[in-house]
């Protein structure tokens, strides 16, 4: 059977109706976001991604990564599902910091559900959003990251669908170690995702350069059938979503 993924981070301040209207005109049917938040004032403390689920009548699982003090608002990843959700699995990449700031990484997770669907078929489905790093190269803590989900990830049956902004370029070893056992699922690398929004400054990094990166990803396990694959233009997030077609 067919489905649709969407892969997308959606910017820890991005309006959250502006993010339901763009998925409800895409209409996947799994949706992995990062950045999702509870708790933050830019979306009036209101759990993000049961606001999405909600509205879309879908299931839902959040897997918190940061909390920031003292405002208290947490960010993290998720998993939006037509399909039931069942065998969810929560990892830590990254131990959140309580003393938190610029100089310091993020707390970062990963998610895994099985998506029970039709016709008697599952799917192991891994979402994450990894660490940054100044120009995303890599670094100690990005290359114990890696080692920690690729792990996790050759351990997991086909099929398998594996999504995130990885905060890595394709020239990266994360990219690199994944083509070994899993398919890139599209579309061609030289398509960027990051940035639509300047300027960007963080942690000594300053981008003055519109979608001069690929971040985001989405890579399946061999015997999955990949249809189609595209990055979607929107105004909103400073990330651009991956939508991709795939048959199980």
């Amino acid at each position: 059977m067919r489905i649709k993924v969407l892969q997308w981070n959606i910017l820890y301040k991005e309006k959250i109706k502006n993010v339901l209207e763009t998925i409800k005109e895409l209409q996947p049917d799994i949706i992995c976001l990062q950045e999702a938040t509870q708790e933050s004032p830019f979306n009036n403390y209101i759990d993000t991604i049961k606001f999405v689920a909600d509205n879309l009548s879908f299931c839902h699982i959040f897997a918190p990564g940061q909390k920031f003090l003292p405002e208290g608002n947490i960010t993290g990843n998720a998993i939006i599902s037509r399909y039931p959700l069942k065998e969810i699995e929560i990892g830590i990449l990254q131990k959140e910091k309580q003393d938190f700031n610029d100089e310091t990484p993020e707390g970062r997770s990963y998610v895994k559900a099985k998506l029970i669907l039709p016709e008697n078929k599952q799917a192991t489905i891994v979402t994450t959003h990894m660490t940054f790093t100044p120009f995303f190269r890599d670094n100690l803590e990005k290359t114990e990251e890696n080692k920690k989900i690729i792990k996790f990830l050759k351990k997991e049956r086909d099929p398998l669908i594996f999504t995130g902004d990885f905060n890595s370029p394709p020239s990266s070893n994360i990219v690199a170690e994944l083509n070994k056992f899993m398919k890139h699922a599209g579309p061609d690398f030289n398509q960027k995702t990051w940035t639509t929004k300047l300027p960007f400054q963080y942690r000594g990094f300053e981008e003055k350069e519109f979608l001069k990166w690929r971040l985001d990803y989405i890579f399946v396990s061999k015997g999955i059938k990949i249809y189609s694959s595209k990055i979607i233009e929107t105004r909103f997030s400073d990330h651009l979503p991956i939508l991709a077609e795939l048959e199980i």
